[in-house]
């Protein structure tokens, strides 16, 4: 997931060459949703390798939700 996140994040920005029209570090923001079976178990290397797109990207985030419907933002 992180990977496919810089991969989009890198083709729309107009800044370096992408494709989205005033699309900029500042205002392109990566959101990963998690489905999962419990809270709590999305792996920490995964949260880390989100967490560094910041440096190509607005703050990102990570929601998990499980099959009932709760949610959890992690970053």
């Amino acid at each position: 997931a992180p990977e496919q996140l810089e991969y989009y994040i890198n083709w729309a920005r107009e800044d370096i060459g992408g494709h989205m029209l005033n699309s900029r570090k500042f205002n392109t923001k990566p959101i990963l949703l998690v489905l999962t079976e419990s809270l709590g178990s999305v792996n920490e290397d995964i949260v880390n390798r989100v967490r560094n797109l910041g440096k190509i990207s607005n703050q990102p985030e990570i929601w998990e939700i499980d099959y009932d419907g709760k949610q959890n933002k992690i970053l």
